[in-house]
């Protein structure tokens, strides 16, 4: 392939991985100081490049991410069959035609291969942490939390989820570890734990625990005593610094998050979620496509609250039945991708990206609507492309005098990676 063509289709990668983060960057320095719409410059950005890496390279994507995209596409009919007046409803169908769709469509034309997906990972994850560390550097304590210089938290908070999901997962899967690099890593893990406690977001924190119990029932099938020795390790290490982070975050901040386990805080209600959850149950249409989209502000009559805050709800509600099968036959494509999930592989870009999978559909479920969460879309689109075609072989445990302790805890006892 040649470079030049190589590096039209890297810069559609990196355009798409800060596209995640576009409402973010261009909050903070320098992106602030762009006199455009970053969001639509990175659009058409990563719309152009992408368009231009086919047409050079002459190659179609790939089958199974076309397939997530058309179930998305037709989840996007089903919702628009009713049309709902109002200007949420108008604005909604709008994002979704004219933004998300072509953005999921960019990404699915620039991921073709393998390699692609972790490309684009990483470069999502990077964006994440540029995004997220400027929260303690350009940022504010306010009533006891940490906050943006404009005053936005939650999208903050879910960049530095991200990111130090990110970290788990490479220190517990790759393949060896060195020493140096293991400590930047829980630098870096300690001081965006630190971010996501002081932002006291409850979706993020809760997207983090729940990907991290995924990725621990993952490894489960495959744990010996040197993956057991290195969790263990590297859990104690993980709970100093992580102890360390929390006792300096903001009060009121951890209280929110304690609210979680104790209904403390509005930590159960999650600011009247259960309620909003409680009545869409009560009122899911008993039609096919359901009531169209932003039809849900205009019924619930929760004034200013336009969406359910759970995308599944969201989805049933606004799309109907239809839809919301949809949006579970592209989630179990998008899944079954990816072999992490049935525990039997320990490839490092397989787990990455099953577990951001994870990670977008659990902060989906508690906050933002269908085009606040295109994010989870992409992500779809991107990880159907599978990263671990064969399963891994688990050798033959060495002997306990084989290695030193140094050496088990950076060395998991699997075979090297395989990656298609």
């Amino acid at each position: 392939m040649n470079d030049r063509h190589t590096a039209v289709q890297n810069l559609a990668i990196v355009c798409a991985g800060m596209l995640t983060w576009a409402g973010q960057l261009k909050q903070v320095p320098p992106f602030s100081l762009l006199p455009v719409d970053l969001t639509l410059l990175l659009s058409a950005a990563t719309a152009a490049l992408a368009l231009a890496s086919v047409l050079r390279h002459r190659q179609l994507p790939h089958p199974h991410s076309v397939a997530t995209f058309l179930l998305l596409s037709l989840l996007a009919v089903a919702g628009a069959l009713t049309t709902v007046n109002g200007v949420y409803a108008a604005e909604k169908r709008t994002n979704l035609f004219l933004l998300t769709l072509p953005i999921v469509a960019s990404v699915m034309m620039v991921v073709r291969r393998s390699k692609d997906v972790r490309r684009f990972l990483f470069a999502m994850i990077l964006a994440g942490a540029y995004v997220s560390l400027t929260v303690p550097i350009f940022g504010k304590v306010e009533d006891e939390r940490l906050v943006t210089a404009v005053g936005a938290t939650i999208s903050f908070g879910r960049a530095a989820g991200l990111v130090l999901l990110a970290c788990i997962v490479w220190l517990l899967t790759a393949e060896r570890l060195k020493r140096s690099t293991v400590i930047w890593v829980l630098v870096i893990a300690a001081i965006e734990f630190y971010v996501l406690v002081s932002i006291g977001s409850r979706g993020p924190f809760q997207a983090v625990a729940i990907a991290g119990l995924v990725l621990f029932i993952s490894q489960l099938p495959r744990l010996r005593a040197a993956l057991g020795l290195r969790m263990a390790l590297l859990s104690f290490a993980g709970i100093v610094l992580g102890a360390v982070a929390w006792v300096q975050a903001p009060a009121y901040a951890r209280e929110r998050l304690v609210g979680l386990f104790t209904g403390d805080a509005g930590g159960r209600s999650g600011g009247g979620r259960n309620l909003f959850y409680s009545w869409t149950f009560d009122h899911l249409p008993d039609r096919p496509f359901g009531y169209g989209w932003g039809s849900w502000a205009r019924r619930s009559g929760w004034e200013e609250i336009e969406y359910v805050h759970n995308i599944f709800l969201e989805v049933w509600f606004e799309a109907g039945a239809v839809g919301l099968f949809l949006l579970l036959a592209a989630l179990a494509w998008s899944f079954g991708q990816q072999t992490v999930l049935l525990g039997r592989t320990r490839d490092f870009d397989a787990t990455l990206a099953g577990l951001v999978l994870v990670y977008w559909l659990a902060t989906a479920l508690v906050s933002g609507d269908v085009n606040e969460n295109r994010s989870l879309l992409v992500v779809m689109v991107a990880v159907s492309v599978p990263t671990a075609r064969r399963v891994m072989r688990v050798e033959t445990e060495a002997s306990p005098n084989a290695e030193s302790v140094i050496e088990v805890l950076t060395s998991s006892g699997v075979s090297g990676s395989m990656r298609s």
